[in-house]
């Protein structure tokens, strides 16, 4: 299961706190004091609001309650989640605070959007999104409406949590109620909305950083324009492939891949979705900020808004690694492209099992993951020549011995 914790309410209130520590503590590994302490006080508030809204509706039993939720793709964890019924409540707990600031309440606002634009089982259900200071002692503000299915994020005390989880009592719609067990394995889907304003955003807006290539557009154009042609041959042919773009340090291949996810022909109906994965960080959060900031001020938007578009297409390689291996094993990825950054940094079998635990090259679990599809796939692997500078990185080498 990927949540630490994924269980009902009613099971969560029999299990000691020690237990729940344990499970979670297992979870992690390298645990700290001050965690075990914000878990210790986390799980003794959920305890005292769930006995309350167990006692005034006994058929919360069986509703669900999930600790360190993660969102691997979007990188984000979350605290808890309640799922009242048909509908979700997020929470974030601040341990220690006496105020919940802009911060921490636009924090936990995110985390609701996230469910809603990118979890399957999160799409057109209503989301609260609460933070819990502890030392809070402020009033329960009412519950706000979900607008667009997420409600304004309100601060609760310790004391009121309970109060406002059976407010959503009355907020629960005629959608039959979420499975927990369904919910914590739901996929990472996100939706047409979302990856429409993704492809948007960069078609229409110039980032003159990475637009500075060697290679003319001329050439950078017909190398999408034949990697178009041979995903259009996959697709009709039920097929998957393989493409390596090499090319010397800076001569495009990073526009190359980004210019192939944010074009309609790698995403069309019934074509699948793309995807950019780096293993750079820096890059990958230049790249995001870049773009959405870009945008912000052209469209006049908040910037948070267009931060969330551009997760939809450029992300974090070891996070979707982690999405496909850990939380959704055996599943084919919402991508039929991915366009792997890099690719000449690709670890080999023996550094595999020793960084990351998996006894396997980087090369080969791409391919795993890709050849869940049934019908298609393309991966798209961008490779510098001689840029293998770490232990373990074979590079090209080692993607062609995989296949």
């Amino acid at each position: 299961m990927p949540a630490y914790l994924a269980t009902t309410f009613d099971e969560f209130l029999i299990a000691s706190p020690d237990a729940v520590i344990g499970r979670l503590a297992q979870a992690q590994g390298n645990v700290t004091d001050d965690q075990v302490y914000a878990w210790r006080q986390e799980i003794f508030i959920l305890r005292d609001a769930l006995s309350v809204l167990v006692e005034g509706h006994p058929r919360t039993r069986d509703f669900g309650i999930l600790l360190e939720y993660p969102l691997f793709r979007l990188g984000r964890r979350l605290d808890a989640v309640a799922l009242v019924g048909s509908v979700i409540c997020v929470i974030g707990f601040k341990v220690g605070a006496e105020l919940a600031d802009s911060a921490a309440k636009r924090q936990v606002e995110d985390y609701a959007l996230d469910l809603r634009d990118f979890h399957a089982p999160s799409v057109g259900r209503e989301i609260f999104p609460v933070v819990c200071p502890t030392e809070y002692i402020g009033p329960v503000l009412e519950l706000s409406e979900a607008t667009e299915c997420v409600a304004r994020t309100v601060a609760v005390s310790r004391s009121g949590l309970g109060t406002f989880l059976q407010s959503l009592i009355v907020a629960e719609s005629e959608q039959e109620s979420i499975s927990v067990h369904d919910w914590d394995c739901g996929a990472y889907r996100p939706i047409p909305p979302i990856i429409e304003a993704a492809s948007m955003l960069y078609l229409t807006h110039s980032v003159v950083e990475i637009r500075q290539a060697l290679a003319s557009h001329v050439n950078l154009n017909e190398t999408v324009d034949r990697i178009a042609e041979i995903r259009q041959w996959a697709l009709q042919n039920r097929r998957k492939a393989v493409c390596f773009v090499t090319g010397v340090p800076g001569s495009g291949k990073t526009l190359v891949g980004l210019n192939l996810v944010h074009d309609p022909r790698f995403g069309d109906a019934g074509g699948g979705e793309a995807a950019f994965l780096s293993g750079n960080s820096p890059l990958v959060a230049v790249l995001r900020e870049a773009l959405a900031r870009d945008a912000a001020k052209s469209r006049g938007r908040a910037i948070g808004i267009e931060r969330r578009n551009v997760r939809a297409r450029i992300q974090h390689l070891m996070s979707y690694l982690r999405q496909y291996l850990d939380h959704e094993p055996g599943r084919a990825p919402h991508d039929h492209i991915v366009v792997f950054d890099e690719a000449q940094r690709a670890w080999d079998e023996a550094y595999g099992k020793q960084k990351f635990n998996r006894t396997a090259s980087e090369p080969y679990l791409f391919l795993e993951i890709l050849g869940r599809h049934t019908d298609w796939a393309l991966i798209v692997a961008l490779v510098g020549g001689g840029q293998e500078i770490n232990t373990g990185e074979h590079g090209l080498v080692e993607s062609v011995a995989t296949l």
